[in-house]
């Protein structure tokens, strides 16, 4: 999780400042549709992950990983 935490801090501390505003800018007004559904893929990409741990942490803190 920390990991998946790393990552949002990363993109929204660092790289959407520095880069990504400019670049999804520039690309929004070139092809707004495609941008869009990028970058909402890559939201959910980031939220499957973090279900996931979020699963995988709540499986193992109730004992469903032990054999």
């Amino acid at each position: 999780m920390v990991l998946v935490w790393a990552i949002f801090t990363l993109m929204l501390f660092v790289l959407e400042p520095v880069w990504l505003h400019r670049g999804f800018q520039a690309r929004a007004e070139r092809d707004p549709e495609r941008t869009f559904a990028m970058v909402q893929w890559l939201h959910r990409f980031l939220l499957a992950i973090s279900l996931l741990i979020i699963a995988g942490a709540v499986a193992g803190s109730h004992g469903w990983l032990s054999g």
